[in-house]
């Protein structure tokens, strides 16, 4: 399998059009084949794909908003965990991606079962993503595994 680095332009050819030449490298006249309508193969697999994700490791001790590692993050915003109340923490994006509908949370809060945790997460705004445990308690997420999905 050829492994095309992801700033590889692409020109997309009308073969209606055929004086156009197919070149990653010069403009072309014919605008079928002009720099407007080349894409990378991020912006092709971008479009296979159909969503971008926030993943991290999270953890969270005491009365303070959770750490994370991010392990990916290809919403284009940044993200920000806060502290709300016992076992209740909020992630915050800084543009408005959490749209309804289209936005899935996957969690997997790390530590051993604790009989009868349940958590639970809740789309709060267009910006915000509230996670809580039933126990309403500190300090139950240890290596946490966090994705969150948007969709297109």
């Amino acid at each position: 399998m050829a492994l095309i680095p992801l700033t590889y332009k692409l020109d997309w050819y009308n073969p209606s059009q055929p004086e156009g030449n197919i070149s990653t490298l010069n403009n072309n006249a014919n605008t079928a084949t002009s720099y407007d309508t080349q894409y990378t193969m991020q912006d092709v697999v971008d479009t296979a794909v159909g969503y971008k994700s926030y993943t991290s490791l999270v953890t969270q001790a005491g009365v303070t908003a959770p750490t994370d590692v991010i392990l990916k993050n290809d919403t284009g915003v940044t993200m920000t965990w806060g502290y709300t109340s016992p076992g209740v923490y909020t992630l915050t994006s800084s543009s408005p991606i959490f749209t309804n509908n289209k936005t899935i949370v996957f969690l997997n809060m790390g530590r051993p079962a604790i009989p009868n945790l349940v958590w639970m997460w809740t789309r709060t705004s267009d910006t915000v993503i509230t996670i809580e445990n039933s126990a309403t308690s500190d300090a139950k997420i240890v290596n946490g595994a966090f994705e969150i999905r948007i969709y297109s």
